[in-house]
């Protein structure tokens, strides 16, 4: 497959901590990867830099989609968003309606995500599973060549993380796009994810295609106990 994104010597610093390290990182066409780790290691600030929204300290990222403009190529699920006051979903959606082109259907991602109920709320009225839901309703809606999701499935009820993981499970398997999940959820890496990444204190650890890690560990959840109990530390150079 076609490299959508090349990543070579990345390097992320504030003010005297260095986020990220010598990144190295080739994401081709219909990846899926998974990003993983403890918290602070440097996943969410990976996937700003590569959506365009953190610049980088050093390093150099090469971009190869159809699309000239960056924010048109990528489609990233932000955890929260800063609305202005009184601003809605609705508001938001007809907005996107008049600026971007080559919608997905608006109506079946309402109902997918059930949004229907509080589309005219104002968004900062709106509870963390709400606003969970409604801005992966945003990553996708412009039929984006990458989707950047953040804990795509945190804080949702049952029926409805379910709802929204097998929509996008079909949507991966469909279409020509690539995927970036930063998660904790064993079951939606697996039902989402083809490759999984560790990064470690902003380094990556591990990048496997998910086959080798189903095969060597039986499956992503025991790869994540023996990873975060630690018991990996001393077999990095063995896979």
């Amino acid at each position: 497959m076609e490299t959508i994104v090349e990543i070579k010597n990345l390097s992320k610093n504030v003010r005297k901590r260095q986020i990220l390290k010598n990144i190295n990182l080739t994401i081709k066409q219909n990846d899926r990867i998974a990003i993983v780790g403890a918290n602070g290691a440097g996943k969410s600030t990976l996937v700003e830099i590569i959506s365009g929204s953190t610049p980088k300290s050093q390093g150099e990222i090469k971009y190869n989609f159809k699309s000239p403009q960056l924010r048109r190529a990528i489609g990233i699920q932000y955890q929260q968003g800063d609305w202005p006051p009184g601003i809605s979903a609705n508001d938001v959606l007809t907005f996107n309606r008049i600026l971007k082109n080559n919608m997905y259907n608006l109506e079946e991602l309402i109902d997918i995500f059930e949004i229907k109920d509080f589309l005219k709320q104002p968004l900062r009225k709106l509870s963390g599973g709400q606003k969970q839901r409604f801005n992966a309703l945003l990553s996708i809606i412009a039929n984006p060549e990458l989707l950047i999701l953040d804990e795509l499935s945190t804080g949702l009820d049952m029926n409805i993380q379910y709802k929204i993981i097998a929509f996008f499970k079909q949507f991966f398997s469909e279409k020509d796009k690539t995927l970036l999940i930063i998660s904790h959820n064993s079951e939606e890496i697996e039902l989402l994810a083809n490759r999984l990444v560790i990064i470690e204190a902003g380094t990556i650890f591990l990048d496997k295609p998910m086959d080798y890690i189903i095969k060597k560990w039986g499956s992503v959840r025991n790869l994540m106990m023996t990873y975060f109990k630690g018991e990996l530390a001393n077999e990095k150079d063995r896979f």
